[in-house]
């Protein structure tokens, strides 16, 4: 895993941003062979991602 518990997950578009925190994150995992749920509408073209260490 990228992040611990209580870091936050930092996802960036051309023009916004999301911050999901570490229980926000759960919804989006995956099992092995599953896909986890797609990021809002806006946010499914990312430019980066940035770890907030807490």
């Amino acid at each position: 895993m990228i992040c611990k518990a209580g870091d936050k997950l930092v996802v960036n578009t051309s023009n916004r941003h999301l911050t999901l925190k570490w229980s926000d994150l759960e919804h989006y995992r995956g099992e092995r062979g599953k896909r986890g749920a797609k990021l809002p509408r806006g946010f499914q073209r990312v430019e980066s991602v940035v770890v907030e260490k807490s």
